[in-house]
């Protein structure tokens, strides 16, 4: 077993809002004791969730041990989403340090929260 991990990805903040295009900021970090290679990272996004100004897919750099690079994405979430929960999918596909392929999937659940953005805030 190679010590060389593909990166899990994270997304700090797990809600979305209705009717709007949210900002979200993917982090892969590589666990293992070896460097990657170049990676191919793919983000799958459910129906009605759409990914806004991207095809879905990132090439990136090689990442040595330790370290991590972030992805910013746009997803909208449509009024018929508020108050669902969906599963967004990354699957990073790399080669080893002896160049073999590895590929490894990731999954985090995202929730639109039942009520939009508003203008007001109560303090």
């Amino acid at each position: 077993m190679f010590q060389q991990a593909a990166p899990p990805f994270q997304i700090p903040r797990l809600f979305l809002f209705p009717e709007a295009t949210n900002d979200l900021t993917l982090r892969l970090r590589n666990e293992g004791t070896a460097a990657t290679g170049t990676i191919e990272f793919v983000l799958t996004v459910p129906s009605p969730l759409t990914l806004v100004g991207s095809d879905n897919k990132w090439t990136l750099t090689p990442l040595q041990p330790g370290k991590e690079v972030a992805i910013s994405a746009k997803v909208f979430a449509p009024s018929t989403s508020k108050g669902q929960a969906f599963q967004l999918t990354g699957t990073a596909t790399y080669k080893t340090t002896v160049g073999s392929s590895r590929t490894e999937t990731r999954v985090v659940s995202l929730v639109v929260q039942a009520v939009g953005k508003g203008a007001i805030s109560v303090v």
